[in-house]
């Protein structure tokens, strides 16, 4: 970003990546140092000029960004601001972002700024794309590798809550979580009960019951799709747990995926993204389809022996 500033002449400039609602998920300013960006009272959420970008991405120069319709004015402590440039980053058919330039240090942005900061848009967007089908790649591996190693257990006769706590421990691995919980469902009286927890509280979180009705793993379980959220204490959809620790409160982000036999949630910490419930569809037969096919919650019974025609009768 520091060779776009450069490159454009410009006084400041900053990226802005959107994540759920239309609203900026982060804001990287350059140009500002970091005591006055920790002077200034409210960050980027993405009103206003930079909303008008996210509303309508398609790139925006103006002269004087104060008398814009949408110009939403400037936080106090904030370096004043007039002429600016905002191009889109897509990645596919997606807008992954912004990018964004201020205080041009010549007469304003023209075309050619336009022309070059749309020509490193394109690219930053090749370069996300690519970085995600790695990304894709290498969780897809994992995803395999997790299955294979719950497979194996099962089929060595590992106890079913050392199978669980083993989805548990992985399934965080993989999608990056703080905490991953495995809940069973009891049909009779319409309640999820946490089986086992891996990651931090994980003690308090064990044992906890959720309503079937009035929580996200019960809406994934009526569904039978992945339920995502950014914030779980403000969805209307989750229901609250008061006894799951000390650091429940720090949780924002939240997924319940159903697999075959039970639920499987998990939780980040408010300062991470946000999960998307996509790759996931395509991974659900993962740890937690052999628990059904395994039959680990029955008795086990040798197959009765096939006979075959002309081999173990008398002469």
């Amino acid at each position: 970003m520091e060779a776009v500033v450069a490159l454009a002449d410009a006084e400041y400039g900053a990226l802005g990546v959107i994540g759920d609602g239309q609203q900026l998920w982060q804001f990287l300013p350059v140009g500002i140092a970091d005591e006055l960006i920790s002077r200034i009272s409210q960050a980027p959420c993405g009103r206003g000029i930079l909303g008008e970008l996210i509303h309508a991405p398609v790139p925006l120069r103006l002269t004087d960004l104060t008398r814009h319709p949408a110009s939403y004015g400037l936080p106090e402590h904030h370096p004043p601001m007039r002429t600016f440039l905002g191009v889109p980053i897509r990645v596919r058919d997606e807008v992954f972002g912004n990018l964004y330039l201020t205080e041009n240090r010549g007469t304003g942005f023209d075309a050619d700024d336009e022309s070059v900061l749309t020509t490193l848009a394109n690219a930053a967007g090749v370069a996300i794309d690519n970085a995600r089908i790695c990304h894709e790649s290498r969780r897809r591996e994992q995803w395999l590798q997790a299955l294979g190693e719950t497979t194996r257990s099962l089929l060595a006769g590992t106890e079913v809550r050392e199978v669980l706590r083993l989805i548990a421990r992985r399934a965080s691995e993989v999608v990056g979580a703080d905490q991953a919980v495995v809940l069973l469902l009891a049909r009779a009286d319409d309640v999820l009960t946490a089986e086992v927890a891996h990651g931090p509280d994980a003690e308090q979180v064990r044992g906890l019951r959720l309503p079937g009705r009035g929580s996200l793993a019960g809406l994934a379980a009526r569904t039978g799709v992945p339920v995502a959220t950014a914030d779980i204490h403000a969805d209307p959809r989750a229901h609250s747990i008061r006894d799951a620790g000390d650091g429940a409160a720090a949780y924002r982000p939240a997924m319940a995926v159903p697999p075959a036999a039970g639920l499987l949630g998990v939780r980040r910490d408010a300062a991470e993204p946000a999960y998307r419930t996509g790759g996931l569809r395509r991974h659900r037969s993962g740890p937690g389809l052999p628990l059904r096919r395994s039959g680990c919650d029955r008795p086990r019974t040798r197959p009765a022996p096939r006979r075959v025609r002309g081999v173990g009768r008398p002469a």
